[in-house]
């Protein structure tokens, strides 16, 4: 539908380009199909049916809103916080279902009954899946791996960022830096936490107390691991070998430095010089 729309523009233009001047001109009568807002795009004095395009002011939002903000009349996004959708009272006639009632797109009930939900096996696998496991057509675990995305290596004018770099929808790296969070500031109850406070997933103070560290058992393992042994969920050492990282590479125009490169979190070389022997 965009393409026959430009396509169309396109002949108008065509058509308007014909006459000598705006003032002398007649413009060719046409009914556009879609509402603009803000206005049609106009050429040489004459109507085309395309619709202007806002431009949106950068905003700096100090608050943050679960439900996200909204959007103004011209498309562009506010420092406004969504407010939660008043939900209809529905007096259905089936008054309790077995699995729950099903939610509309504003997260409201309806009066339909949710399916039945498969009842799904235990699966012990034996391989581990460090981004997890294949699930089939129920929802169900199986023993297949994940497969990662194939990313593309790009070489970042920028090598560090303070905050890291973003990630696109396929959860590979750009060259992107990633902006600062800005924490909303909370007034607990709870005043001290013996354990600290537990962070969000942005790196902000929540009001919730970090639990008790757990208490991990000397493992003996075997194998020897040159990386290191992974750790589970509770920060314990497992007998698993860590494996090696994948680097970028980078074209540093430093070539040489007295006391080497250092080395980001993952272990990988970048464009840095060591200050001195370590």
């Amino acid at each position: 539908m965009t393409y026959l729309r430009y396509a169309f523009a396109l002949v108008v233009m065509a058509m308007v380009s014909l006459y000598p001047t705006p003032t002398s001109a007649k413009c060719p009568l046409f009914k556009c199909s879609r509402p603009c807002p803000r206005g049609y795009v106009t050429f040489n004095g004459c109507r085309l049916c395309l619709c202007k395009r806002a431009t949106c002011p950068y905003l700096k939002c100090f608050r943050a809103c679960p439900l996200g903000y909204v959007i103004d009349k011209n498309g562009c996004r506010t420092c406004t916080c969504k407010s939660a959708p008043i939900c209809p009272v529905h007096l259905c006639i089936q008054r309790l279902c077995r699995y729950g009632f099903m939610k509309d797109k504003n997260g409201c009930p309806t009066c339909q009954c949710n399916i039945r939900q498969p009842i799904c096996l235990p699966r012990l696998c034996v391989r581990p899946c460090p981004l997890g496991y294949v699930a089939d057509k129920n929802g169900c675990q199986t023993c297949i791996c994940k497969r990662g995305p194939i990313c593309p290596v790009h070489l970042c004018i920028q090598r560090l960022c303070r905050y890291g770099f973003m990630k696109d929808k396929n959860g590979c790296q750009t060259c992107i830096c990633k902006r600062a969070p800005i924490c909303p500031v909370h007034l607990c109850k709870q005043r001290v936490c013996r354990y600290g406070f537990m962070k969000d997933k942005n790196g902000c103070q929540t009001c919730q107390c970090n639990i008790r560290p757990p208490i991990c058992l000397p493992r003996l393992c075997i194998r020897p691991c040159p990386l290191g042994y992974v750790t589970d969920k509770n920060g314990c050492q497992t007998c698993i070998c860590k494996r090696a990282p994948i680097c970028p590479v980078h074209l540093c125009k430093q070539r040489l430095c007295r006391y080497g490169f250092m080395k980001d979190k993952n272990g990988c070389q970048t464009c840095i010089c060591k200050r001195m022997l370590t």
